[in-house]
């Protein structure tokens, strides 16, 4: 049985896939990791308070037009 790590008893055809699917995954990956790390940073920034909002009485002159 193999280990984990162990590519002692890889065929050079088996290493060569190995190799290929590292190279597309990796990338990806890293582009993910750098993506949720970024998400991160921004979750973790302080939200502005929003203005406080108060319900202004209209005018007679606004309700009758």
């Amino acid at each position: 049985m193999m280990k984990c790590g162990d590519y002692r008893n890889l065929t050079p055809e088996q290493l060569k896939q190995r190799q290929y699917m590292m190279d597309r995954w990796m990338p990806m990956h890293q582009m993910m990791m750098d993506q949720m790390m970024q998400h991160q940073h921004w979750m973790m920034q302080p939200q502005p308070t929003p203005p406080n909002r108060r319900c202004q009485p209209r005018s007679a002159e606004t309700i009758r037009k």
